[in-house]
């Protein structure tokens, strides 16, 4: 097996310009974030279902969970796209209460 001649390294040096640079942004995984929400909203609409709370507080808790779910879903499902986590930004987006609410 013959080896082909490498070319003459060039006689330049490299500039900024001709150099391919990936920049990450340093953002941890919003995973558990929104794991944490869906837990809490599913824990306070299980509570009403099973009767734990009364039917007539069932405006409170629905406002409880539109006021602390709903954002906490949404800024996890975001970040997981800003940190080019397209798969766990799609279910965390998707698994939020108001994809959850068909009744």
């Amino acid at each position: 097996m013959t080896q082909e001649p490498r070319p003459e390294s060039p006689s330049e040096p490299l500039t900024t310009d001709a150099v391919t640079r990936i920049v990450l942004r340093p953002i941890a995984s919003p995973l558990p974030l929104g794991f944490f929400a869906l837990g809490m909203g599913s824990t306070v609409l299980s509570s009403l279902q099973l009767g734990w709370v009364p039917a007539a507080q069932s405006s409170i808790l629905l406002l409880l969970v539109l006021i602390f779910v709903v954002p906490l879903q949404l800024v996890g499902g975001v970040f997981a796209f800003l940190a080019r986590d397209a798969g766990a930004g799609t279910a965390l987006l998707l698994l939020g209460p108001p994809g959850r609410a068909r009744v």
